[in-house]
């Protein structure tokens, strides 16, 4: 898989991820209840797609940090991740999860340039850092997306 097919999966979930959420929208209109929304099957689906794209693409994204662009993604993400926690939100777990997930890509590339890298303390702190950006990840989104609405 070379970096190629990984940009395209990425653009393609990202599309495909607002196409979903801009049908969610449009289907939280039509079901407007007295006081309280009430999530249908169609919805609760949408949101289940949205859910597994965003899991899949936003660590997929930590190749795009390979770079000097590094110098702007991770302290942007780490920023919006402060100010969603003043916020009381949710997805300062995906902000501040995000730059994590360079761990998992610091881990692959280790393995396929070093020879006995996986013997190796570095990568398995590597992956264990990228692995709980991802579950930071995954985290927020759930609470995010799938949060009951208190009247």
């Amino acid at each position: 898989m070379t970096i190629n097919h990984i940009l395209l999966f990425i653009l393609v979930s990202f599309f495909i991820t607002g196409v979903l959420a801009l049908i969610n929208r449009q289907l939280k209109k039509k079901v407007l209840t007295s006081g309280k929304q009430k999530d249908t099957p169609t919805n609760l689906l949408i949101k289940r797609i949205i859910f597994l794209l965003l899991c899949l693409t936003l660590p997929a994204c930590a190749f795009l940090m390979i770079g000097p662009q590094i110098m702007v993604i991770a302290p942007l993400s780490l920023c919006l991740g402060v100010y969603f926690v003043f916020r009381r939100s949710f997805l300062s777990l995906v902000c501040l999860g995000y730059p994590l997930c360079f761990g998992l890509v610091t881990a692959y590339v280790g393995y396929y340039e070093l020879k006995n890298y996986t013997s190796t303390s570095e990568f398995w702190v590597a992956l264990g850092i990228g692995i709980v950006g991802v579950d930071l990840i995954a985290v927020g989104l759930l609470k995010t997306l799938f949060k009951k609405n208190h009247s």
